[in-house]
């Protein structure tokens, strides 16, 4: 799986042990292969966010270490929601979850390494368990093809992620 741990350049030095740790922790982790920015030099501007929306789609999980509060993070995440990507917004002030409602984003409030453990284990497991590796074939009617197909269209999503809607919906009932 791959992740991509992103946190506010301005908040590095009042808050580098827990994002040194995050980055240890996630690049460590079994399994997880940490995606980054090829070009360690671009940092600013129209150039770093055409990278870091590439390296977003390279991802299978998005990790942000949000507690020092950043604009570019906030549109980050929007960029990460709109492609469907998990994403886990760590902070020590909030819960992001209990403020923004969207099925793919998870929000954990940490006070320390333990915390970021804790909930970034929580978090990759759960990715983990809903990453996509069974290929399934079905039949449907034309009726209902054209139903998921208008929904598709309304919601922007493809017909197989309204389905993977209906069915998750359906199982948490």
């Amino acid at each position: 799986m791959k992740v991509l741990v992103i946190y506010s350049i301005n908040g590095v030095e009042e808050n580098k042990e827990n994002f040194s740790f995050l980055k240890k922790y996630v690049s460590d982790y079994d399994g997880v292969e940490l995606v980054a920015h090829k070009n360690k030099e671009i940092l600013s501007g129209k150039a770093h966010f055409k990278g870091t929306k590439k390296v977003i789609q390279q991802a299978d999980a998005i990790i942000i270490d949000n507690s020092h509060s950043s604009f570019r993070l906030g549109y980050e995440a929007s960029i990460a929601l709109n492609m469907h990507k998990p994403v886990l917004i760590l902070s020590k002030e909030k819960d992001y979850s209990e403020f923004i409602q969207h099925p793919s984003l998870f929000g954990a409030k940490y006070n320390d390494t333990k915390g970021i453990k804790d909930n970034v284990d929580k978090f990759l497991n759960n990715v983990h368990k809903k990453m996509l590796s069974i290929r399934f074939n079905m039949y449907i009617s034309k009726e209902q093809e054209e139903a998921i197909a208008k929904k598709a269209s309304t919601e922007g999503l493809t017909k197989s992620e309204i389905i993977r809607i209906l069915i998750d919906e359906h199982l948490v009932e």
